[in-house]
């Protein structure tokens, strides 16, 4: 080949393929003109593959843009990273929606009428299952929940859930057959609540009220699989306000929870990153658990569906006197449980614990007393020990000892609170101030370098606002947060650090999934009340935008 000719073969490749590597390198989706959290004025982000690929100025961005390259203009919005909501409910809320009735009794006849209205649909052995919030401070004088659902449903049986807890009413039929009367013993982590003759109140704690709600489930035979519809319409509320990631409770994993994911995960509508948590039970064998916890390991971070972590309700609440303290409840709730009640006792925990991280599981724990606290902590101080680095979130803590605070950061426990205004609890404070304890303080914990996430654990994903409990954390002078940045990063780089995924989200870094949302106003110009009423415009989540205000641009 003479030199001419091998000179116009090399001009001809060069270019042709030059479009080629330009193509190759060009962005899939630009967002400019607006302010980047964390970043200085004037930069772009850059998207290529569901991943942040430039973080920088327009003009060194102008050789990634190519003919297909999406250009998202902010107009002078705020980009922050996908909130991330560490304690949710979402499979709850969808089989709820579809089965269970809302029962709310201050409201006389017309709270009965949805319930009543099921009744004459049930099929023959079906149980009536409803919920209602506030289940604890109901007032039904004269009766005791178990006389008034035989008051106003006697010919069913019937289980109401305080949703998302250990609690739950039943009637005279349910109590039958479950084989309760005032001779029965209770399961080991639960409870029936029973009046000074020994006679059921109608009101069943922990691993009671968890035997029961399964035995209703099962008469009505619930396949999950077939609830993609109320997914898909119960999504939409998390999108809307900006959650890109969610952490929820997996109560129903050992009756199909877990292939309601799978089969959302491999229909490729599953539009949320999820992190399942199975709820251990006190009462099932720890060996079957096991196993069936081994089976659905899922440790690929960069899936939409994680299954990783397991949720542990170690004892009860404060508002009913059930927490477990180091002190004594004066006067007591419960006759022989003055101290509260251990639904996993200390044992238990450390058995589990040690069980769970040779499979590679952390967990989320429950534990609102100050001793439920502690026997957490203890117990997993000796999986740190075996070098174990699960992650590890402790959520409802109230009151906690001074001990516990310097142990949560020594132990790289994350931690979550979801009640704007938590330390007001109906229980003699002062008696367990006196104790040592003290209210739990976000600023305290902070300051004593442990992390702090914020959720919203409410019943019905409408109710899930990130925006909003950020305002609210940073209003309350006695538990809140001090700064605009300290709030948001605890719905999202403190909730990634629980849920390990910070490697991939939670901040807007280079390399990251490109989890995003814009929002109309920039949070740190804004006066603190102000920040509850900001839109959110676009959710983006692994460079898909999953949502977008077509009212606002």
């Amino acid at each position: 080949m003479n030199k001419r000719l091998m000179m116009w073969v090399l001009l001809v490749m060069l270019t042709t393929s030059a479009p080629l590597a330009a193509s190759a390198q060009a962005l899939d989706i630009l967002i400019s003109g607006g302010s980047v959290y964390k970043h200085p004025a004037g930069t772009v982000v850059g998207i290529k593959q569901g991943k942040i690929a430039y973080l920088g100025s327009m003009d060194n961005a102008q050789s990634l843009i190519g003919e297909d390259t999406q250009h998202i203009r902010a107009h002078g919005r705020a980009l922050y990273p996908g909130f991330i909501e560490l304690h949710g409910h979402l499979l709850d809320n969808v089989v709820f929606s579809r089965f269970a009735c809302l029962l709310e009794p201050e409201k006389g006849e017309l709270g009965r009428e949805v319930c009543r209205e099921v009744v004459d649909k049930l099929e023959e052995g079906q149980w009536l299952i409803g919920h209602g919030a506030g289940l604890l401070f109901k007032d039904l004088s004269p009766y005791s929940p178990r006389q008034w659902l035989d008051r106003y449903f006697p010919d069913v049986p019937v289980v109401i859930a305080e949703p998302h807890s250990s609690l739950v009413w039943a009637n005279t039929k349910a109590f039958e057959l479950m084989m309760i009367n005032n001779y029965s013993i209770d399961p080991v982590g639960g409870k029936v609540l029973r009046d000074h003759n020994n006679e059921p109140t109608g009101v069943m704690l922990g691993a009671m009220a968890e035997l029961t709600m399964e035995q209703a489930w099962r008469s009505h035979r619930v396949r999950l699989c077939g609830l993609s519809e109320e997914y898909v319409m119960s999504v939409v509320p998390l999108e809307s306000n900006g959650v890109t990631t969610l952490g929820d409770a997996g109560n129903f994993w050992l009756y199909g929870g877990i292939n309601f994911w799978k089969h959302l995960d491999d229909e490729g509508v599953l539009k949320i990153r999820v992190s399942v948590r199975p709820r251990l039970s006190p009462y099932k064998a720890i060996n079957e658990q096991l196993e069936g916890l081994r089976l659905i390991f899922r440790n690929e971070l960069t899936s939409r569906l994680i299954i990783n972590q397991v949720s542990v309700q170690v004892d009860g609440n404060y508002g009913l006197k059930t927490a477990r303290v180091s002190g004594r409840y004066q006067p007591p709730y419960l006759n022989g449980e003055a101290s509260g009640l251990f639904y996993f006792s200390p044992t238990e925990l450390n058995a589990w614990l040690l069980r769970l991280s040779e499979i590679g599981y952390g967990a989320f724990f429950h534990a609102e007393g100050d001793e439920a606290i502690k026997a957490v902590l203890y117990s997993l101080e000796n999986v740190r020990n075996m070098n174990n680095d699960s992650r590890y979130t402790l959520s409802n803590m109230k009151f906690i000892h001074p001990d516990s605070e310097r142990m949560l950061a020594r132990l790289d426990v994350a931690t979550t609170f979801y009640e704007a205004e938590h330390h007001e609890i109906p229980v003699i404070r002062d008696n367990l101030i006196e104790q040592g304890l003290r209210p739990v303080s976000l600023r305290r914990l902070h300051a004593a370098g442990v992390s702090v996430s914020l959720s919203s654990e409410s019943y019905g994903n409408e109710q899930v606002m990130p925006l909003r409990r950020i305002s609210e954390a940073m209003l309350d002078n006695q538990l809140g947060i001090a700064s605009v940045n300290k709030a948001i990063d605890s719905y999202t780089i403190e909730p990634a650090k629980a849920l390990g995924i910070d490697a991939i989200t939670g901040s807007i870094v280079l390399g990251k999934s490109a989890d995003l949302i814009l929002l109309e106003q920039d949070l740190s110009k804004l006066a603190v009340e102000d920040i509850a009423s900001v839109k959110v415009l676009m959710t983006m989540l692994q460079g898909e935008i999953t949502y977008r205000d077509e009212n606002r641009g």
